[in-house]
């Protein structure tokens, strides 16, 4: 690991930089889809060194390497497959397009993965939308009148010069200099009339906060607390209209356009500061009392299952059934690409909420509380009932003998 004394925040160059906690041999990527068991546990791994800067209240790796993030084909991060989060992902775009009169416009989105979101937005009335994405192939569609064009590329403006409307949801994180994308956002845009950017990035004030403590993956370079994620905004030279948590928390959205720069959002605060300093023997307690239930529960003979096949589920697996045990003995996704794939690094099998039936469990393990009203709606819809507990932020339940 290297020297603390030598780090400098990646979002506002500061170097009053303390460590948080360490994390040992964790899975690169999380969310790649594996065929076997065996290739499964094989994935690569790295270590996380979390930091976090006492100057803007951002969180980050210290010790990441870019290098080692290779994204393949059986790549699988989508969430559409959850009405909860279609309907979060809906009221999105209802508020974009009331906020900012976005029908008929140009929308570019950096990092459009599958292009869902845009999709969404050509059904509503933008005119055109354009996505870059390295991972897929660059082509032009037709959705619904709207012309959906995917550019094969990192965000490079040359090639969409034009924009009423920039979105990037779930990048930032990933960037080992984020301010710089948002300057080239604002260089490209800034005299587009309407022009606005929307982010969406994890909230790591919700993971300092409430314990949020599954959500750190090696492939997420960073997580920003309001504090930062507003510094961020104004470095790169954007007016704030917006940073607000959503998604239960777990998530910041926030939107900002090119005008003069505000102080409605602080820098740092004490608070940010006390989280850093109790936030790891907080996240050793939880881990510890986790590990103590599932050693008690494996004693007992208790058939346990996850609901959650996603980043959430595998750290959790990762940091608590790895060593071949499988306490777990199902993980539950309703994405259908993930049925009958095994999760990074440990290579529990992972299959769709039916396959309950066969074999009911004695405890359900839900690893996001925002899905609980969809996943009691399929338990009931089963005809199977059983306990359902919530893992994110939560402690345990009482130890029963």
């Amino acid at each position: 690991m290297p020297s603390r004394s030598q780090l400098f925040c990646i979002v506002c160059g500061g170097a009053d930089v303390v460590g948080l906690i360490q994390l040992i041999s964790v899975p690169v990527i999380c969310t790649q889809l594996w065929r076997s068991a065996s290739e499964a546990r094989k994935v690569a791994r790295a270590d996380i060194d979390l930091v976090g800067c006492r100057g803007c209240g951002h969180v980050f790796n210290a010790v990441f390497d870019p290098a080692r993030i290779t994204y393949e084909a059986n790549y699988e991060n989508s969430l559409m497959a959850s009405p909860r989060y279609r309907q979060f992902t809906d009221a999105i775009i209802e508020r974009l397009f009331a906020a900012y009169d976005l029908k008929g416009r140009t929308v570019v989105e950096i990092g459009c993965g599958r292009g869902e979101f845009l999709h969404i937005l050509c059904q509503r009335g933008i005119r055109t939308g354009i996505g870059f994405e390295p991972s897929r192939p660059s082509e032009t569609v037709s959705v619904d009148g709207a012309m959906m064009r995917f550019i094969s590329s990192v965000f490079d403006p040359a090639l969409a010069p034009h924009a009423d409307a920039v979105c990037t949801r779930h990048v930032l994180e990933h960037l080992p200099r984020p301010v710089d994308l948002l300057r080239a956002i604002r260089k490209a845009y800034a005299s587009c009339p309407a022009q606005v950017l929307f982010i969406e990035v994890p909230n790591g004030g919700f993971m300092l906060d409430q314990l949020g403590i599954w959500e750190f993956l090696y492939e997420e370079l960073s997580y920003f607390t309001p504090s930062s994620l507003a510094n961020m905004l104004r470095l790169a030279g954007l007016s704030i209209e917006r940073i607000e948590p959503a998604f239960g928390g777990y998530l910041l959205i926030a939107e900002a356009i090119c005008g003069p720069h505000d102080a409605r959002h602080p820098a740092s605060s004490p608070a940010v500061a006390e989280n850093f300093h109790t936030f790891g023997a907080r996240y050793t307690a939880t881990v510890t009392a986790w590990r103590e239930w599932m050693d008690l529960a494996r004693r007992q003979g208790k058939r346990l299952a996850l609901w959650g096949g996603g980043s959430k589920g595998i750290t959790f697996l990762n940091l608590l059934d790895r060593n071949g045990q499988h306490v777990v003995q199902h993980v539950i996704d309703i994405n259908p690409l993930k049925t009958g794939t095994f999760t990074a690094g440990t290579g529990h099998q992972i299959v769709p909420p039916a396959a309950l039936k066969d074999s009911p469990p004695d405890a359900i393990l839900l690893m996001n509380p925002e899905y609980e009203t969809e996943v009691r709606r399929a338990l009931r819809d089963l005809n199977i009932a059983v306990q359902l507990i919530p893992v994110s932020g939560y402690l345990p339940p009482p130890a029963t003998a």
